[in-house]
């Protein structure tokens, strides 16, 4: 999940672009660099169902964002949206905010975003001070952007069913014959991490499983 982008421009001339927004909503000859935080471990959980026997029929999904029961990953937002915003007016390459990916701040708060700057603008340690309200804004902002991103996992995780459940540790589907899982979908947990490894690992033990159910590893032995 990401937080609000924190876009600096113009930079110098050898800066990449690399502004997560629309672009055609971009002025003209200005170019961004941008900062985004994720969750990899969020508290927050969704849920997906199937609603009749009928493949063709809706699903019950929930993606679950921001609705743990002490909003432990909204505060998280908040808090990585504030502390990214200090590293960037304290680069040598800041030129300004793009108000349109920062939260509504009213323009006599302290927060309020900088759209023209020459240089950094911060003063040594000191740092912008939030109000209540500025808080409100920025989880505002948080709820309308926050979405999913890369290496999703977990909708089949490895566990009994009465934690919910979905494959044992042979990867059979709990309650049917003849059907396993073997992808990202059953690890139990998030990866904090690329989840290039981990599909390796499940592909490999899967393997393991698939030769020693099915008798072959003992016919290469024969052999």
């Amino acid at each position: 999940m990401s937080t609000p982008h924190t876009p600096v421009g113009p930079a110098p001339s050898d800066i990449r672009i690399s502004y997560f927004g629309d672009h055609s909503m971009l002025p003209d000859s200005s170019e961004y660099v941008s900062m985004a935080n994720w969750t990899a471990y969020p508290y927050s959980r969704g849920h997906i169902h199937i609603t009749s026997p009928n493949v063709g029929d809706p699903i019950d999904f929930d993606v679950g964002y921001l609705k743990d029961a002490n909003e432990i990953d909204v505060k998280k937002h908040i808090w990585a949206y504030k502390l990214q915003r200090e590293m960037w007016r304290r680069m040598s390459i800041f030129r300004g905010e793009l108000a349109s990916t920062h939260p509504r701040f009213s323009a006599e708060s302290k927060a309020a975003v900088i759209e023209k700057a020459e240089g950094p603008v911060a003063d040594g340690e000191k740092r912008i001070q939030y109000t209540e309200e500025d808080d409100k804004a920025i989880e505002q902002k948080v709820r309308e952007i926050v979405t999913t991103t890369w290496h999703s996992l977990g909708t089949c995780k490895m566990a009994s069913k009465e934690k919910m459940g979905v494959v044992d540790s042979t990867l059979s589907v709990h309650g049917l014959k003849g059907l396993k899982l073997a992808d990202l979908s059953i690890p139990p947990e998030n990866v904090g991490a690329n989840t290039g490894n981990t599909a390796f690992l499940v592909g490999e033990k899967a393997a393991d499983i698939f030769i020693k159910e099915l008798g072959l590893g003992q016919s290469r032995a024969r052999l």
